[in-house]
């Protein structure tokens, strides 16, 4: 009986640990389908991205203190190499991301020197 009552106590415990780190909503298919690469060079990123089902894309860019410096919306491209040239802005940390609605797909920390 002691058995029992641990085996079924650890499988409530796993179950219950296992439906919490789940998403809550899944992402729609088209969402699931983007392929997304970023590169860096010195101060040029070049974020090359594939989008069959032309789900609605954003790529922001936020400065060292926070605040959205840059945003661009990718809708309706299926495929894209997009450059950006950083050499304009000021030393520090800059975290560029794509997103689509709610869904943050890439974050990504670029410092610049």
């Amino acid at each position: 009986m002691k058995t029992f009552l641990f085996i079924l106590a650890f499988a409530m415990g796993t179950t219950l640990s296992a439906t919490s780190t789940a998403p809550q909503l899944p992402a729609p298919i088209s969402v699931q389908m983007v392929q997304w690469k970023m590169e860096r060079a010195n101060k040029l990123v070049v974020f090359n991205y594939i989008n069959p089902l032309k789900a609605d894309l954003q790529l922001s860019i936020y400065g060292p203190n926070g605040e959205r410096i840059h945003l661009q919306k990718l809708n309706g491209t299926e495929n894209t190499n997009l450059g950006l040239d950083l050499s304009e802005m000021s030393h520090g940390e800059y975290r560029i991301t794509l997103e689509s609605g709610q869904f943050l797909l890439s974050d990504e920390i670029v410092e610049l020197y």
